[in-house]
């Protein structure tokens, strides 16, 4: 079995998920590490006499919140994969509970998307297309997927709690000699002020309509077949929620990776996509509030913890918190 850059502890992870699929080690022809995943998940591309695939291990008695992801994706492919208008990876194989593996998925292989600094119009649209395409698919999702509880939830249960930590975490971050000449008295004013507002902000989100969402989605996680078609891949975080989660995390991703979308035209093309298909979609002016009001929360409550030793970060962070808070009048 030839292997790339697999140290001991992914090669462990390794034998135990081929293991657990029935595999003999002599039967992987090479092995790639794709992602390290969170506490101990991870993802290969393995190449065997039936071809390439991808191979997804987490192991048992890691953190609840990581099993809870492997065995969400799971249970997608067995209930939800067969009913979406998108095209994700096959599903070749999956197994749970064996060989000290909590979940083992075998999906088909194929090459990732270039960069997102690099797409052209007619790429931006076709993704905001299909983001479209899934979202209208369930266009009354708390009733059509309530029988899925294992289902992540929308976005903005008990924002208050969230509020309280988040404040906490900002007052810290300003005591920071490394952050003290970014998170100036007056700045930390402002954070507290868009904190305080957040839950009536959230308010624009929450009259918009449930649907399934990717609840991942960035440019990483989007594949093409031979024919440059789009494929939706890593569906962990599969959840209930707004579809302007998917389309405001779908842009942040893109701004930190470099890319200066067009995000008026990439809103209203998501809205005329929706029109086609939903008889009564929301306007553009309130998904442009809603993907806003998702980001202005990301970034309040979520990007901070990724942002403590970066003051360049943490400065464009708080600017972009600044441009966000305007149009909510504070």
């Amino acid at each position: 079995m030839a292997t790339v850059h697999l140290d001991e502890a992914a090669s462990e992870v390794l034998r135990r998920g081929a293991s657990a699929l029935g595999w003999k080690a002599d039967s992987l022809r090479q092995v790639r590490l794709l992602t390290g995943g969170v506490s101990g998940s991870r993802t290969f591309r393995v190449s065997r006499p039936e071809g390439d695939a991808v191979l997804k291990v987490t192991l048992e008695g890691l953190p609840e919140h990581v099993l809870e992801r492997a065995r969400r994706e799971v249970l997608f492919y067995w209930y939800l994969e067969p009913t979406l208008p998108l095209r994700v990876p096959r599903l070749l194989a999956s197994k749970e509970g064996r060989g000290g593996c909590a979940a083992v998925l075998l999906l088909e292989a194929f090459e990732p998307l270039p960069p997102v600094r690099t797409w052209d119009r007619d790429l931006r649209n076709e993704v905001v297309r299909q983001l479209a395409v899934l979202h209208s698919e369930f266009t009354d999702g708390e009733e059509e997927l309530s029988g899925y509880e294992w289902l992540g939830q929308p976005l903005t249960p008990d924002p208050q709690h969230a509020v309280t930590d988040a404040l906490a975490l900002w007052e810290g971050l300003a005591a920071s000699p490394l952050l003290t000449g970014v998170l100036t008295q007056e700045r930390l004013e402002g954070i507290r002020l868009a904190l305080d507002a957040l839950p009536s902000t959230l308010a624009d989100v929450e009259r918009l309509p449930l649907t399934l969402c990717h609840g991942d989605c960035h440019a990483g996680n989007l594949l093409q077949d031979p024919e440059q078609r789009l494929v939706w891949a890593d569906w962990q975080e599969v959840r209930l929620g707004r579809g302007v989660e998917d389309l405001s995390f779908l842009l942040q991703r893109a701004q930190g990776e470099g890319a200066s979308l067009p995000e008026g035209a990439l809103i209203a093309k998501y809205q005329w996509s929706l029109a086609r298909r939903h008889p009564d979609p929301p306007s553009v002016e309130a998904l442009t509030l809603g993907v806003s009001a998702v980001e202005l929360r990301q970034r309040l409550l979520e990007w901070p913890h990724y942002l403590q030793e970066s003051p360049d970060g943490m400065e464009r962070n708080v600017l972009r918190i600044e441009e966000l808070a305007s149009p909510f009048g504070f």
